[in-house]
């Protein structure tokens, strides 16, 4: 058993921002950066969500099919996670950068990682917030320091993915940041689904009250929250959405409804609950529903769950092309808020 953990985690890529980035410039060159405690993602409707929810540690959900702009979103909170809150120039001035200060424990499952175009949106960033007049050599400085604060994992694999968490506590440690300074962000979480899948039929088991695939997806559960209690921190997740819902889009709609209008803390409720507590969650994206590829257990461990829905808006000589990227709340209350990504990370649209 520990053998294979150890093959497992000597499978797992562990490298900074600012080593992956490999621009060598020094993170002292910069001006003096000022310690910030509050958590920023740099959108309005997220920064909501975690001030309102009660749940000292909350995993915060982005769900969206392929190409919906879920890792370019990450990116945006990975910078603001990063950055300092203020930077102070060499004249004394203080300036807000609006980011947190903390470091960013980036787990990429789906292999596609970019660190160049990560480094492209914090630049474009901060250069907006200290104007047009600052030098190449303090924006750089500002960079380096907060992608030396990016810590990126790359698990190939389900099992490798739960080594990867199990370990990060001792990474914190080793590392010399205090465990309350980091917030863990996992991009691609179901990119392995299929594999896992096919993985669990050649395995034979005496009981099929869970399959393989199943109580890997509980292990990933546990371990997760386990490490979320030890370390005391924010966990953002992107989920992909692939397995259409075969059933009738307006039958699952009123049942969705009905399940959100129902007292939960009555017996109607309780009774209610209970029978979905079992069955897979349908999320709608596009007028088109999707069963989550998660165990049942994992919409009660999420705080909250936003889809988000991307569309390309064409360019002009006087403006680049921009995805934009809604956001809308799973349940509840249901707001929305949109977002422009452009070559240049989030942008406002005219």
């Amino acid at each position: 058993m520990y053998a294979e953990i150890e093959r497992l985690l000597s499978q797992i890529k562990r490298e900074s921002g600012s080593d992956l980035l490999a621009t060598g410039v020094s993170a002292s060159s910069g001006p003096a950066l000022t310690r910030s405690v509050p958590l920023k993602t740099g959108i309005e409707l997220l920064d909501e969500a975690l001030s309102e929810t009660t749940d000292a540690t909350p995993i915060i959900e982005l769900l969206g099919t392929p190409a919906s702009g879920k890792t370019q979103v990450l990116y945006q909170i990975c910078i603001h996670v990063s950055l300092a809150q203020t930077a102070t120039l060499q004249d004394g001035q203080k300036v807000d950068l609006g980011g947190s200060e903390l470091h960013a424990l980036l787990i990429d499952v789906d292999g596609k990682s970019d660190v160049q175009l990560l480094a492209q949106y914090m630049r474009a960033l901060v250069k907006d917030k200290l104007g047009d007049q600052t030098d190449k050599e303090t924006v750089d400085g500002i960079v380096n320091a907060a992608l030396s604060r990016i810590h990126v994992f790359a698990p190939d694999s389900t099992q490798s993915l739960i080594a990867t968490l199990s370990m990060l506590p001792k990474y914190v440690a080793d590392s010399g940041f205090n465990k309350s300074q980091c917030v863990v962000l996992i991009d691609g979480l179901g990119s392995h689904f299929w594999y896992d899948r096919r993985a669990a039929n050649f395995v034979t088991m005496k009981s099929r009250r869970a399959t393989p695939a199943f109580r890997l997806q509980q292990l990933f559960v546990d371990t997760l929250q386990e490490v979320q209690a030890y370390l005391g921190c924010v966990c953002f997740v992107t989920s992909i959405l692939f397995l259409r819902y075969s059933g009738d889009l307006a039958t699952a709609r009123s049942v969705s409804q009905e399940s959100m209008g129902t007292d939960n803390h009555s017996s109607q409720g309780s009774q209610l609950s209970q029978q979905q507590g079992r069955q897979a969650r349908q999320i709608e994206s596009g007028n088109v529903l999707y069963n989550d590829h998660m165990i049942p257990r994992w919409r009660s461990v999420v705080a909250r769950s936003f889809v988000l829905e991307g569309s390309s808006m064409v360019g002009s000589q006087q403006r680049p092309a921009v995805t934009a990227v809604t956001f809308t709340e799973v349940g509840g209350s249901r707001r929305q808020q949109t977002v422009y990504v452009g070559p240049n990370g989030l942008q406002t649209f005219q």
